[in-house]
Protein backbone atom coordinates (compact mmCIF):
# COMPACT_ATOMS: atom_id res chain seq x y z
CA UNK A 1 0.00 0.00 0.00
CA UNK A 2 2.67 2.98 0.71
CA UNK A 3 4.43 1.54 -2.26
CA UNK A 4 1.65 2.53 -4.45
CA UNK A 5 1.21 5.68 -2.81
CA UNK A 6 5.32 6.15 -3.61
CA UNK A 7 4.88 5.11 -7.19
CA UNK A 8 1.14 6.79 -7.80
CA UNK A 9 3.12 10.26 -6.15
CA UNK A 10 -0.28 10.47 -3.94
CA UNK A 11 -0.45 13.60 -1.78
CA UNK A 12 -0.26 12.75 1.73
CA UNK A 13 -1.24 15.00 4.72
CA UNK A 14 1.38 15.37 7.73
CA UNK A 15 -0.48 16.85 10.99
CA UNK A 16 -0.31 16.35 14.56
CA UNK A 17 -3.57 14.28 16.18
CA UNK A 18 -3.92 17.50 18.82
CA UNK A 19 -4.28 19.64 15.79
CA UNK A 20 -5.61 17.82 13.19
CA UNK A 21 -7.09 21.17 11.56
CA UNK A 22 -3.90 22.14 10.73
CA UNK A 23 -2.37 19.54 7.56
CA UNK A 24 0.73 19.92 5.45
CA UNK A 25 1.50 18.67 2.17
CA UNK A 26 4.07 15.78 1.48
CA UNK A 27 4.27 12.53 -0.30
CA UNK A 28 6.09 9.33 0.08
CA UNK A 29 9.70 9.85 -1.84
CA UNK A 30 10.85 6.45 -1.04
CA UNK A 31 9.95 3.21 0.91
CA UNK A 32 12.84 1.24 2.35
CA UNK A 33 13.49 -1.31 5.00
CA UNK A 34 12.63 -0.38 8.29
CA UNK A 35 12.54 3.67 6.94
CA UNK A 36 10.46 5.71 4.54
CA UNK A 37 11.69 8.65 2.58
CA UNK A 38 8.95 11.61 2.83
CA UNK A 39 9.18 14.87 1.31
CA UNK A 40 9.76 18.16 2.94
CA UNK A 41 6.60 20.33 3.46
CA UNK A 42 6.68 23.68 1.73
CA UNK A 43 5.02 25.21 4.84
CA UNK A 44 8.03 26.72 6.83
CA UNK A 45 6.16 26.69 9.88
CA UNK A 46 5.01 23.27 9.58
CA UNK A 47 8.97 21.59 8.87
CA UNK A 48 9.79 23.40 11.80
CA UNK A 49 7.07 22.12 13.81
CA UNK A 50 7.37 18.43 12.69
CA UNK A 51 11.69 18.93 13.60
CA UNK A 52 10.39 20.05 17.15
CA UNK A 53 7.59 17.72 17.50
CA UNK A 54 9.08 14.78 15.60
CA UNK A 55 6.13 12.84 15.90
CA UNK A 56 3.05 13.33 14.17
CA UNK A 57 0.27 11.57 11.52
CA UNK A 58 -0.08 10.90 7.86
CA UNK A 59 -3.26 10.19 5.95
CA UNK A 60 -4.00 9.88 2.27
CA UNK A 61 -5.80 7.81 0.12
CA UNK A 62 -5.95 4.38 -1.58
CA UNK A 63 -8.55 2.90 -3.13
CA UNK A 64 -10.93 5.77 -2.33
CA UNK A 65 -10.16 4.91 1.35
CA UNK A 66 -8.63 6.93 4.30
CA UNK A 67 -5.28 5.51 5.03
CA UNK A 68 -3.53 6.82 8.49
CA UNK A 69 -0.26 6.01 10.03
CA UNK A 70 1.61 7.30 12.80
CA UNK A 71 5.43 8.77 11.80
CA UNK A 72 8.83 8.96 14.16
CA UNK A 73 11.32 11.11 12.95
CA UNK A 74 14.17 9.36 13.02
CA UNK A 75 16.58 12.29 10.79
CA UNK A 76 16.69 14.06 7.69
CA UNK A 77 18.47 13.02 4.31
CA UNK A 78 19.63 15.98 2.14
CA UNK A 79 20.90 15.53 -1.65
CA UNK A 80 20.71 18.18 -4.65
CA UNK A 81 16.87 17.79 -4.78
CA UNK A 82 16.41 19.01 -1.11
CA UNK A 83 15.79 17.68 2.00
CA UNK A 84 13.18 14.71 3.21
CA UNK A 85 11.85 13.33 6.58
CA UNK A 86 13.46 9.84 7.44
CA UNK A 87 10.77 8.32 9.32
CA UNK A 88 10.41 4.54 11.05
CA UNK A 89 8.57 2.48 9.15
CA UNK A 90 4.90 2.42 10.55
CA UNK A 91 4.05 -0.26 12.67
CA UNK A 92 0.40 -0.68 11.94
CA UNK A 93 -1.50 1.32 8.52
CA UNK A 94 -4.89 2.29 9.31
CA UNK A 95 -7.10 0.99 6.72
CA UNK A 96 -10.75 1.04 7.86
CA UNK A 97 -13.70 -0.80 6.41
CA UNK A 98 -14.95 0.33 3.11
CA UNK A 99 -18.08 2.92 3.16
CA UNK A 100 -21.66 1.43 1.81
CA UNK A 101 -20.38 4.15 -1.21
CA UNK A 102 -17.34 3.01 -1.78
CA UNK A 103 -16.32 1.25 -5.31
CA UNK A 104 -13.46 -1.06 -5.35
CA UNK A 105 -12.08 -0.73 -8.69
CA UNK A 106 -11.50 -4.02 -10.33
CA UNK A 107 -11.29 -3.75 -14.12
CA UNK A 108 -7.70 -5.73 -13.48
CA UNK A 109 -9.34 -8.73 -11.64
CA UNK A 110 -10.95 -9.17 -15.28
CA UNK A 111 -14.40 -10.44 -14.02
CA UNK A 112 -17.26 -11.28 -16.37
CA UNK A 113 -20.79 -9.49 -15.68
CA UNK A 114 -23.52 -11.11 -17.54
CA UNK A 115 -26.82 -8.61 -18.23
CA UNK A 116 -30.04 -9.44 -20.02
CA UNK A 117 -31.38 -6.72 -22.01
CA UNK A 118 -33.01 -5.73 -24.92
CA UNK A 119 -31.78 -4.76 -28.76
CA UNK A 120 -33.23 -1.31 -30.47
CA UNK A 121 -35.57 -4.41 -32.31
CA UNK A 122 -36.83 -5.10 -29.02
CA UNK A 123 -35.55 -8.73 -29.06
CA UNK A 124 -34.17 -10.22 -25.74
CA UNK A 125 -30.58 -10.68 -25.43
CA UNK A 126 -28.39 -11.66 -22.90
CA UNK A 127 -24.47 -9.95 -23.29
CA UNK A 128 -21.12 -10.09 -21.49
CA UNK A 129 -19.70 -7.19 -20.10
CA UNK A 130 -16.71 -6.50 -17.64
CA UNK A 131 -16.83 -5.66 -14.17
CA UNK A 132 -15.20 -2.05 -13.92
CA UNK A 133 -15.88 -1.86 -9.97
CA UNK A 134 -17.96 -2.83 -7.16
CA UNK A 135 -18.98 -2.04 -3.54
CA UNK A 136 -21.71 -2.83 -0.72
CA UNK A 137 -24.85 -1.26 -2.70
CA UNK A 138 -23.67 -1.58 -6.47
CA UNK A 139 -21.51 -2.47 -9.61
CA UNK A 140 -20.05 -0.68 -12.44
CA UNK A 141 -19.54 -2.64 -15.39
CA UNK A 142 -18.11 -2.12 -18.90
CA UNK A 143 -20.50 -3.21 -21.87
CA UNK A 144 -19.94 -3.36 -26.12
CA UNK A 145 -23.23 -4.27 -27.05
CA UNK A 146 -26.13 -2.23 -28.85
CA UNK A 147 -28.83 -3.32 -25.40
CA UNK A 148 -30.57 -0.76 -25.05
CA UNK A 149 -30.07 0.84 -21.53
CA UNK A 150 -31.03 3.78 -19.79
CA UNK A 151 -30.83 5.17 -16.46
CA UNK A 152 -33.77 3.64 -14.19
CA UNK A 153 -34.16 1.58 -15.88
CA UNK A 154 -34.06 -2.73 -13.94
CA UNK A 155 -31.67 -5.03 -14.81
CA UNK A 156 -33.73 -8.59 -14.12
CA UNK A 157 -31.03 -11.37 -13.67
CA UNK A 158 -27.36 -9.72 -13.87
CA UNK A 159 -24.81 -12.77 -13.45
CA UNK A 160 -21.36 -11.68 -11.73
CA UNK A 161 -19.11 -14.89 -12.41
CA UNK A 162 -16.68 -15.31 -9.85
CA UNK A 163 -15.83 -18.96 -10.76
CA UNK A 164 -16.32 -22.29 -11.99
CA UNK A 165 -19.22 -23.08 -9.26
CA UNK A 166 -19.78 -19.51 -8.01
CA UNK A 167 -21.97 -17.06 -9.69
CA UNK A 168 -23.50 -13.70 -7.94
CA UNK A 169 -26.94 -13.32 -9.15
CA UNK A 170 -29.28 -9.52 -8.24
CA UNK A 171 -31.31 -7.32 -10.23
CA UNK A 172 -29.57 -4.14 -11.07
CA UNK A 173 -31.39 -0.65 -10.99
CA UNK A 174 -29.61 1.92 -13.59
CA UNK A 175 -28.15 5.25 -12.28
CA UNK A 176 -25.80 6.32 -14.75
CA UNK A 177 -25.10 5.79 -18.61
CA UNK A 178 -21.56 6.86 -20.33
CA UNK A 179 -20.58 6.01 -24.05
CA UNK A 180 -17.02 5.37 -23.91
CA UNK A 181 -17.60 4.67 -28.14
CA UNK A 182 -20.24 5.93 -29.42
CA UNK A 183 -22.69 3.31 -29.83
CA UNK A 184 -20.66 0.80 -28.96
CA UNK A 185 -19.05 0.54 -25.60
CA UNK A 186 -20.98 1.92 -22.46
CA UNK A 187 -19.54 2.12 -18.89
CA UNK A 188 -22.37 1.59 -16.89
CA UNK A 189 -22.92 2.16 -13.01
CA UNK A 190 -26.27 0.85 -10.94
CA UNK A 191 -27.35 -0.76 -7.45
CA UNK A 192 -28.29 -3.55 -5.98
CA UNK A 193 -32.23 -4.16 -5.57
CA UNK A 194 -34.04 -6.52 -3.48
CA UNK A 195 -30.45 -8.40 -2.34
CA UNK A 196 -30.97 -11.35 -0.40
CA UNK A 197 -29.18 -11.57 3.02
CA UNK A 198 -27.25 -14.45 1.41
CA UNK A 199 -26.11 -12.63 -1.57
CA UNK A 200 -25.42 -9.66 -0.05
CA UNK A 201 -22.98 -11.31 2.44
CA UNK A 202 -21.49 -12.59 -0.39
CA UNK A 203 -21.24 -9.40 -2.52
CA UNK A 204 -19.12 -8.73 1.51
CA UNK A 205 -16.90 -11.55 1.47
CA UNK A 206 -16.04 -10.83 -2.63
CA UNK A 207 -15.36 -7.33 -1.99
CA UNK A 208 -12.87 -8.08 0.39
CA UNK A 209 -11.73 -11.33 -1.67
CA UNK A 210 -11.21 -8.65 -4.16
CA UNK A 211 -8.85 -6.27 -1.77
CA UNK A 212 -6.54 -9.13 -1.29
CA UNK A 213 -5.85 -10.42 -4.84
CA UNK A 214 -5.61 -6.64 -5.20
CA UNK A 215 -2.57 -6.31 -2.58
CA UNK A 216 -1.05 -9.39 -3.64
CA UNK A 217 -0.62 -8.05 -7.20
CA UNK A 218 0.41 -5.07 -5.85
CA UNK A 219 3.13 -6.89 -3.90
CA UNK A 220 4.05 -8.83 -6.62
CA UNK A 221 4.46 -6.19 -9.04
CA UNK A 222 6.73 -3.99 -6.23
CA UNK A 223 9.06 -6.77 -6.18
CA UNK A 224 9.79 -6.93 -9.88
Amino acid sequence: MLKSLQQNETVISLYFPDRPDKEYASSVFEVGRGTLLLDQVSDSEGHEALLARRKFRAMSKYKGVTVTFDCHLAGLQEDGDGVRYQVAFPERVFYPQLRETFRLKIHDLQIPIHIRGHSPDGAGETVAGQVDDIGYNGVGFILESNLFIRKLDVLRYCVIRLGEDRNLTFDLRVCNVRAIVKGRRYRIGGKFVNLSGRNAALIRREVTRFQRLLRQQEREGGSD
